[in-house]
């Protein structure tokens, strides 16, 4: 069996060491793991990671905060032989995303917010945006990030889009994780940049609906985002949560975790994008 690679733009060793470096996959071997450290963007430091897995077949990108339940790969791993099955132009995977009239497709728990986000997937969903936490790409779709675009911000975007604009297509599945995040107050100027380098980019596919907020032409959410921040901050409505101190048992109670004997086997030499 060949292992399944995860890239991960690291700012906080300590944050990987207590989420990504728990994963069961991880710890068991079954995922090898890169970091890449001082980039000034997502999409410099995934090229470089991207380059530097030598992978033909399938790379993960995860945030540092992520934390990948038992039998999460050989979730993956369905997903992409059934894909490779019913739509071989596929390019971009990920757990979360939106569907073209801006619909929830799969589930994550967020830290964050307290909540699960979405909902179970039967099967792959198509996607016009996916959420950063998780990103797969396929090494043989010859797609790259977006180095230029700025900071750490809707790259998951961006490469969804990428894939459409050349012909490929891009899904979310049923692969839940935990993304033990800390509550974001609000959206800071390193978010606006990429707003607006995004509304400029791709100003003939407007609007775009992301996990955040929709990109439109005129930028409307992200004024109505400020002022709503601004005032909650004001009166204090807003309640921060911190990241939960065990992933693998918030996990284990959410469902997440699948006992080693349900596991699908599912080896990668199967698929046929990971050959």
């Amino acid at each position: 069996m060949r292992s399944l690679t995860v890239v991960c733009a690291v700012n906080d060793d300590a944050v990987m060491a207590a989420n990504v470096l728990r994963s069961s996959d991880v710890v068991a071997g079954a995922v090898r793991t890169i970091v890449e450290r001082g980039h000034a963007s997502a999409g410099a430091a995934y090229n470089v990671g991207s380059e530097r897995s030598g992978v033909s077949g399938v790379i993960a990108f995860v945030h540092q905060d992520v934390y990948l339940p038992s039998g999460w790969a050989n979730l993956l791993l369905e997903a992409i032989r059934f894909l490779d099955r019913t739509d071989p132009d596929w390019a971009v995977l990920g757990p979360f995303g939106l569907t073209p009239i801006g619909q929830n497709a799969g589930r994550v728990w967020s830290s964050g917010l307290g909540a699960i986000v979405g909902q179970k997937l039967d099967r792959p969903a198509p996607v016009v945006s996916l959420d950063e936490l998780v990103l797969v790409l396929r090494a043989d779709s010859g797609l790259k990030f977006d180095a230029n675009l700025p900071g750490y911000h809707l790259y998951g975007t961006d490469i969804v889009q990428t894939a459409l604009a050349v012909g490929r297509t891009a899904y979310a599945f049923d692969g839940p994780v935990i993304h033990n995040s800390r509550t974001i107050r609000r959206l800071d100027s390193t978010y606006r940049r990429a707003y607006r380098y995004m509304q400029r980019k791709w100003r003939a596919r407007l609007p775009i609906p992301t996990s955040c907020m929709r990109i439109t032409r005129w930028g409307t959410p992200l004024y109505r985002d400020w002022i709503r921040s601004t005032m909650r901050s004001h009166l204090g409505l807003t309640e921060c949560r911190e990241r939960h101190p065990d992933p693998a048992k918030l996990a284990s109670e959410l469902g997440f975790e699948i006992p080693l004997e349900q596991q699908p086997r599912m080896p990668i030499a199967d698929c046929a994008t990971t050959s």
